[in-house]
């Protein structure tokens, strides 16, 4: 971890700030406020809401709720009520790997036992990919930034395989969707990384890509982020535009 901060809450989150005070939104933040919600996002809402009304009805057509407790179920099977409890189990998850992550990088016994009884799975997938592949760990969870576009931004992860480094972010799931690869490509398109002693390290990736963890399985993808890049940028422009609107 560097010594740069990223809050969290209130009307400055999603800005990331350096010892020098300077400050930057993060990629997320930029990502979530000008592209707005994303359609996988918004489908799985939907999936959800949808499955859980289906199955009142089903409880009622089979005499197991009243006419009342169906009103009250379908009211439930609203379109926030899940997604948030489904992200706030994700983020601890996400955590939770990143934490086992920066355990193998480390090379921490005790934790990597701890992570092998909490998370079997995870960590079997990663043990058997990291061995498989020789891949090394050089950074997890740092910070990186672009002044030349303006923004900050939080890697997973910084791989070396085969003499090539590849910045990544681990997500759950088997597939890559477009915000994944707009994150992806804005972190490789810093131009520096946050040091721990709060100084500036030197960044060059050769590409970008996401370690997708399912279950035992592991999937590693990497690509040439240069046209999703010039996607960011534009998603970043939409961003200043809004942000000087609503200023």
């Amino acid at each position: 971890m560097s010594a740069h901060v990223e809050l969290q809450r209130g009307k400055n989150a999603g800005i990331v700030w350096l010892p020098t005070g300077e400050h930057f939104p993060s990629v997320t933040r930029i990502i979530k406020e000008g592209r707005g919600t994303s359609a996988p996002l918004v489908a799985w809402q939907l999936q959800q809401a949808t499955r859980k009304m289906e199955q009142a009805v089903a409880a009622f057509k089979a005499g197991q709720i009243t006419e009342d407790q169906l009103r009250e179920q379908t009211k439930a099977a609203t379109l926030e009520k899940a997604p948030k409890e489904a992200r706030q189990k994700g983020m601890d998850q996400g955590d939770a790997q990143h934490s086992m992550l920066e355990s193998f990088k480390l090379g921490d016994a005790d934790a990597l036992k701890v992570w092998k009884e909490r998370l079997p799975d995870q960590y079997n997938a990663l043990d058997s990919w990291l061995a498989q592949t020789k891949a090394e760990i050089l950074e997890c969870e740092q910070y990186a930034f672009s002044r030349t576009v303006g923004y900050g931004a939080r890697f997973d992860v910084l791989l070396k395989i085969g003499g090539k480094t590849s910045v990544c972010n681990l997500k759950k799931g088997k597939r890559v969707y477009e915000d994944h690869r707009l994150q992806v490509a804005a972190e490789h398109g810093c131009e520096f990384m946050g040091a721990e002693d709060g100084s500036e390290a030197l960044y060059l990736p050769d590409d970008a890509g996401v370690l997708l963890l399912e279950g035992e399985s592991i999937e590693f993808q990497t690509w040439d982020p240069k046209d999703d890049f010039e996607a960011f940028r534009h998603v970043k422009a939409l961003f200043d535009w809004s942000r000087g609107i609503r200023s």
